[in-house]
């Protein structure tokens, strides 16, 4: 998956990051989605400070959050150009997260991931049936092993 550009704009270590895994569970949601292979989206790894400015920005939200997406106006793009959009995740947050949660960065990761493609494929969580639906495709493609068939308990499997 060639079209995935993660971007660290913070002091983490990349070894705890594991990319191979991640780009593994963003094709099998370009599989399940049906979203073209060749469609870009770029995943930006960044600090509180870095997304709180983001979400005060384009939110009017003032604190820092975990996850945003930012999808891309098709209208402007030359036929045949597809390009989904930006995650940015705070890797602080994201720590914070998987600490309360129990679970290792790189799951929680992958939850903020899961999360932020969905809304860039027009899923949202305003209404309570909208947050059940993300919900239930969330916990899908958490439970969604590397070969794309579900595993049977809601880990991760190691890809």
């Amino acid at each position: 998956m060639k079209n995935v550009n993660i971007n660290f704009e913070t002091d983490i270590e990349k070894s705890s990051m594991d990319i191979d895994e991640i780009k593994s569970l963003l094709k099998n949601i370009y599989k399940q989605e049906n979203i073209d292979q060749k469609c870009e989206l770029n995943i930006i790894f960044v600090d509180n400070q870095y997304i709180h400015r983001l979400n005060k920005r384009y939110r009017n939200i003032d604190s820092a959050t975990d996850v945003l997406s930012f999808p891309v106006d098709t209208v402007f793009l030359p036929d045949g150009v597809c390009i989904l959009g930006d995650i940015f995740i705070s890797i602080e947050r994201a720590k914070e997260q998987a600490k309360m949660y129990n679970v290792s960065l790189l799951e929680e990761v992958k939850h903020l991931v899961i999360h932020g493609i969905l809304h860039l494929l027009g899923y949202h969580h305003n209404t309570e049936e909208q947050r059940i639906k993300m919900q239930d495709l969330e916990r899908k493609y958490l439970t969604l092993g590397c070969d794309g068939v579900h595993t049977k308990d809601e880990s991760i499997k190691k890809c």
